[in-house]
């Protein structure tokens, strides 16, 4: 019987314990528990409900044998023995609902020693359970943010056109359609991707105009808006933004300038990435969730457009040069044009688009062949041009009336710039749950210390990230979205919004995007589809092996995937703060906090059980069970102190008799109050808490000869 409790108690004092424990640090259990886990969701809340029941029966059927050890020890020649009261005080710990039936156990023992630790153990065996499922069982909680140094696949470099054009997905492969099988597969993508990215940006200009919103302020303008993967949004930020009434006042000329930073998307495959260990959505069963802030370089796309009248265009324009035949031969435009001169002797917006030697090698303006007719546009390209320009160029002619319905006479086309780099100022947001993720890009906030350039002092950016690779990119894109259609009076539709929204004044129209927003906007696809396996940092310095491929490149480029060459590239590695929502023990609401004390309680009351045990010399049979109880008051002798109890029980001061085993001939043992005169001249006093304690706490002493129990209700073993 003792070996048994012992090992009771163990059990219940190691489980209470590792209860507490587990409550406090609140691991995270991550992969452990997921779908693909070890445990699922269902069933580690079964596991935990189990051992929680176990735990709470285990402390219960303890703490109700040591108050039996406890009473037969008092009863037992103790000078106090033992009361009814004290005697009931097992059924609060059996039965709780009784500490609020049994007014007279509260009245005379519920103040004691033991009545205290009663009360809490009966509380504690009530609410375990519930305390263990709220501070213990693994439910779905946010943890903080922690610093995590991420790896992404690297595979090309930034603007990789060929790269993009292999992985375009079409039926038509290239044996089939050798030449442009490539080409129109990727423009048919920028094309569904520049449409339904523009149209939504459209669409959150409409809400602006609707609520009355609109600013000529930059900062408070829609952002850019796109969408990759069908699934992610994303949103980009103007940064570096200029004032046009300054720009105005500086030049003397309408100068509409924009840079859109674009988040970075690799991070969405480094976030997937199983070297990374980042717990997805689908292996909660949806209900997972995860944000991370990473330090990466962010894309940036140029957009900028100048306001110019027919005579400032005639650098610019072949039809209009001096000397030409006209008219020209379109359909071979611009072979017919000689580059004896590239930098066009100069012109008087050299200085605003960054033209010239001065510049840099490859800094030539762009050559047009006509002029657009209303609401038509034009692109110049890098076809026939000498390698190194950086740039696509945009002409555009406004109708015959400003978006105000002001008639314009000849000052509504703009010619305009597109032009992609990188910048450390901004920082890239990932947001994934089974909902859809988002992807943003953080800029220019002084006390974001995920930005690139916090992280990297000294980071390159502006003009010397420029890309000279994007504009072949850029070229397919303008293609796709009919652009150049104003070549041969073409009025399409994109082209006519478009030059609906060239600024004729030195402001920004609160009510409209300007045109340099919108090309922004409408060629951000691009950058993103240029970024994709790209490198997180701001040098693309892959360029003596734009892709990398299996083995073909030595060992330094192998990505650990054996020979398959649906994988290739090179593990880069960089800063991120990562926090995700997963299965975690620990409170999830303030509230739940009030259960710390039941798990404090219960170990600790454990614990005093187990030492009581181990330092317990010898083991009482316990008589307060109600089998021995009913044989031992049935075979002793009936007591005045019981008058008038026989048929509803005992009631008022007889809970508060105090009672002792006695023993005739060390045969018969039977149960006998104490003498009452001895508690009227002193001899038996009322016990105190410190007699309950020191009672505890001493070892009881070794019984011979005659005090042995060797029959009876009481029979008491050797420890």
């Amino acid at each position: 019987m003792f070996i048994t409790f012992l090992l009771t108690s163990v059990f219940s004092t190691f489980f209470s314990g590792l209860f507490l424990v587990v409550s406090i640090r609140k691991p995270r259990y991550g992969k452990m528990i997921s779908s693909d886990g070890s445990l699922t969701a269902s069933s580690a809340a079964l596991l935990t409900t189990a051992l929680a029941k176990l735990t709470e029966a285990s402390f219960a059927t303890v703490f109700v044998a040591f108050l039996g050890q406890i009473f037969a020890h008092r009863a037992y020649k103790h000078v106090h023995g033992v009361t009814l009261a004290e005697l009931s005080l097992r059924s609060w710990i059996v039965l709780p609902g009784k500490i609020f039936m049994e007014s007279e156990i509260a009245r005379f023992a519920g103040f004691s020693f033991l009545g205290v630790g009663s009360l809490l153990a009966a509380l504690c065996v009530v609410l375990y359970t519930q305390a263990a499922t709220a501070l213990v069982q693994p439910q779905l909680q946010w943890d903080n943010a922690q610093l995590q140094i991420m790896q992404g696949l690297v595979r090309t470099q930034f603007a990789n056109s060929s790269y993009i054009n292999e992985y375009c997905e079409t039926p038509i492969s290239s044996s089939y359609d050798p030449d442009e099988a490539a080409s129109t597969c990727i423009q048919i993508y920028h094309a569904a991707e520049a449409y339904h990215n523009y149209y939504g940006y459209l669409s959150a200009w409409k809400e602006v105009v609707q609520t009355g919103n609109g600013s000529s302020e930059p900062a408070k303008r829609p952002q850019g808006y796109a969408v990759i993967n069908d699934d992610t949004t994303v949103t980009q930020a103007w940064i570096e933004q200029s004032n046009v009434t300054a720009l105005y006042e500086q030049h003397k000329i309408i100068v509409n300038n924009v840079s859109m930073a674009v988040p970075h998307p690799g991070l969405i495959q480094a976030a997937s990435d199983g070297v990374n260990g980042i717990l997805q959505p689908a292996e909660l069963a949806g209900l997972g969730s995860y944000t991370i802030r990473a330090s990466v370089a962010s894309p940036v796309i140029h957009s900028l457009c100048v306001t110019m009248t027919e005579a400032q265009l005639k650098p610019f324009v072949f039809e209009l040069w001096d000397n030409v035949t006209l008219p020209v031969n379109l359909t071979i435009w611009p072979k017919q044009l000689s580059y004896a001169n590239p930098y066009l002797g100069g012109t008087p917006f050299d200085d605003i688009f960054g033209w010239g030697p001065e510049y840099g090698d490859g800094k030539y303006p762009p050559v047009f062949g006509k002029v657009p007719i209303d609401y038509n546009t034009i692109i110049n390209n890098t076809l026939d041009m000498p390698y190194g320009r950086d740039s696509i160029y945009l002409l555009g002619k406004g109708g015959p009336k400003d978006s105000a319905g002001n008639v314009v006479e000849s000052s509504n086309y703009a010619l305009c710039q597109l032009k992609v780099g990188q910048t450390p100022s901004c920082s890239t947001l990932f947001t994934a749950s089974a909902s859809g993720a988002e992807l943003v890009a953080r800029c220019e906030d002084p006390s974001d210390a995920m930005s690139y350039g916090s992280n990297h002092p000294g980071a390159l950016g502006g003009n010397d990230t420029i890309s000279l690779a994007w504009p072949d990119v850029a070229t397919q894109w303008a293609n796709s979205l009919a652009l150049n259609e104003g070549l041969f009076d073409g009025n399409g539709s994109n082209a006519r919004l478009l030059t609906q929204l060239i600024l004729t004044e030195p402001t920004l129209n609160p009510d409209l995007p300007s045109a340099a927003e919108a090309l922004a906007v409408m060629a951000g696809c691009t950058v993103l589809q240029s970024a994709i396996d790209a490198p997180f940092t701001e040098l693309l310095n892959y360029t003596s092996h734009p892709t990398l491929k299996p083995r073909s490149y030595g060992s330094g480029y192998g990505s650990g995937y054996g020979n398959s060459s649906s994988y290739y590239g090179s593990y880069q590695s960089f800063p991120a703060m990562v926090r995700a929502r997963e299965y975690a023990s620990g409170p999830t609401q303030k509230y739940q906090n009030a259960f710390y004390p039941i798990l404090i309680l219960t170990f600790l009351l454990n614990l005093m059980v187990l030492l009581f045990l181990l330092f317990q010399r010898h083991w009482y049979n316990d008589f307060t069970d109600p089998t021995h109880l009913f044989s031992l008051a049935i075979n002793s002798p009936p007591s005045k102190e019981m008058a008038g109890s026989c048929g509803g029980g005992p009631v008022g001061r007889q809970f508060e008799v105090s009672w002792q085993l006695n023993v005739d001939g060390d045969e018969h043992v039977y149960l006998e109050a104490l003498d009452r005169v001895h508690a009227e001249t002193g001899a038996l006093r009322r016990r105190s808490w410190k007699d309950d304690v020191s009672m505890l706490m001493s070892p009881v002493k070794r019984l011979t000869g005659s005090e042995r129990f060797e029959g009876g209700s009481t029979r008491r073993a050797g420890g």
